[in-house]
């Protein structure tokens, strides 16, 4: 059942949506930040049910007047007041992406183009079908063309009636700041850990140490576990593959450090490691989580080492700190990070793997 309570990892989000409409203070339009895979899209689907929910209490709440204006606190009974039925006519509809005054909107190929706004502003000039709110998510709203953007200012600008846009995005500043000032942020948190963990256990029935290490290399998306344990189903040891690439590639650190292998060896075998790498994309960027984690912990462990994660590995961990320096390290979790943005947006995965290591070479 979607439930705003039951949203994992997100009580301060549900709260506040919650809040918004024990109050009947709905904003005309709401921004969604946060990482990948933290139930952004999730909220807004639940938020558009309890607006439009035939069997919750919160007509009732609003026309017997019992919300305030105060910001005091509500009782558990009217938070559970705004909670969708998912029963209704209206929340199946909208469950099954069928209600039509609940509009969802993605990026068309690599961009959510002028045409995808228009469209919408045809529509939204007509009043809605049969829902009490109209509601738009716009979901990877980083993507629109400067033409999508101006066009979605206007629609702001003079917002339709009986309309909510809710537009899905990682971080504020991905949006044009003209359009970002109009909409309220609601802020996502990254999942914690252990809450993962939980997750994995309870629904995939994942061993120990499995769940246990995706929940850390999931870096607080629930989506990216998901698809990591979707590699596990290929018959892909997921433990046996980031042991590998954290001894290659710490291996790889210490001789280019230490100055142990001569250029065109060094070139050698990183062409080696990259093309191991990029044989698989999903893989890849996984490796990349295992790199990225594996320099955070090497960073931390000379100022708190009970948060290293890569607990098994802590002499290795304690050797390169003492050898390479904190400035070259952040140097090299800014270039891995930089490959992962590149991967993601279709990069050459195989020419960006190789770049990366020539840039870390250059570091140390």
């Amino acid at each position: 059942m979607l439930q705003f309570r039951l949203l994992k990892g997100q009580r301060r989000p549900a709260l506040i949506l919650s809040i918004l409409l024990l109050k009947n203070k709905i904003p005309h339009a709401l921004i969604f930040t946060g990482i990948e895979g933290v139930g952004k899209k999730t909220a807004a689907k639940i938020f558009a049910m309890a607006c439009n929910c035939k069997s919750n209490n919160l007509q009732e709440l609003i026309r017997l007047k019992v919300l305030g204006n105060s910001y005091r606190k509500f009782d558990k009974g009217q938070l559970e007041a705004v909670e969708p039925c998912g029963k209704c006519k209206s929340c199946r509809k909208i469950l099954s992406g069928n209600h039509p005054d609940v509009v969802y909107i993605e990026p068309s190929g690599h961009a959510i183009k002028i045409d995808q706004i228009r469209l919408l502003s045809n529509d939204l000039a007509m009043r809605p079908y049969e829902a009490r709110l109209r509601v738009v998510i716009i979901d990877g709203a980083q993507y629109m063309n400067s033409e999508g953007s101006n066009a979605l200012l206007k629609l702001l600008e003079e917002p339709p009636d009986k309309t909510i846009l809710i537009l899905i995005v990682p971080k504020a500043v991905d949006l044009f700041s003209t359009i970002s000032s109009r909409c309220q942020q609601v802020r996502f948190n990254p999942i914690l850990q252990k809450e993962i963990k939980n997750l994995l256990f309870e629904k995939h029935a994942l061993n120990s140490d499995m769940a246990n290490l995706i929940s850390v290399l999931a870096n607080g998306s629930y989506s990216k576990a998901i698809a990591m344990i979707d590699h596990t189903k290929d018959k892909i040891n997921l433990i046996n593959y980031r042991n590998w690439v954290i001894n290659v590639f710490d291996q790889y650190l210490c001789e280019v450090n230490q100055k142990k292998m001569q250029p065109a060896w060094q070139i050698r075998r990183l062409l080696v490691f990259a093309s191991k790498l990029s044989e698989s994309k999903k893989l890849l960027l996984d490796a990349m989580e295992i790199i990225s984690l594996w320099l955070r912990d090497i960073i931390i462990y000379n100022y708190c080492s009970e948060k290293v994660v890569n607990k098994d590995y802590i002499d290795k961990i304690k050797d390169a700190s003492d050898k390479i320096e904190v400035k070259s390290l952040l140097l090299m979790v800014e270039a891995v990070q930089t490959a992962m943005k590149n991967i993601q947006k279709n990069a050459n995965v195989k020419l960006t793997i190789e770049i990366l290591l020539i840039r870390l070479i250059k570091v140390l």
